[in-house]
């Protein structure tokens, strides 16, 4: 019974090394980078992802962003660059902080406000019996 136990001890941790060093090797390439990059930022033309867009607006954004990436720049400070630019309203993501965190936690609490009202009222009319 111990073996089994020393076994599967091993192999979890064999796993679990494989899995962090595959985490840890990986790093963006900068197409990658442009990419994700280009996919959280709305076209100020046609409103949709600048990765989607060929409005030439979009391609200038997309160049303005491989140029910060050539230079360096995280992908925090390139957001932030075209936020300071364009509005907070160009980020398709919205902030996870002040006024962006509500809608990030909105939704979630308005569907658990959902099953505590549907639970309560179950328990309601349940009490009630003939």
């Amino acid at each position: 019974m111990r073996s089994r136990s020393l076994i599967r001890l091993a192999i979890t941790v064999c796993l679990a090394t494989i899995v962090v060093w595959g985490m840890l090797g990986t790093t963006a390439n900068d197409a990658d980078r442009l990419a994700n990059l280009s996919a959280q930022v709305a076209c100020p033309v046609c409103e949709n992802s600048v990765a989607d867009s060929q409005a030439a607006y979009a391609r200038n954004i997309r160049t303005y962003i491989a140029t910060e990436i050539a230079e360096g720049q995280t992908d925090r400070q390139i957001l932030d660059g075209l936020a300071n630019s364009f509005g907070e309203e160009i980020i398709l993501d919205p902030p996870t902080s002040g006024f962006g965190l509500w809608l990030w936690v909105a939704p979630g609490a308005v569907i658990l406000l959902g099953f505590w009202a549907i639970g309560s009222l179950r328990r309601t009319s349940g009490a009630e019996g003939p």
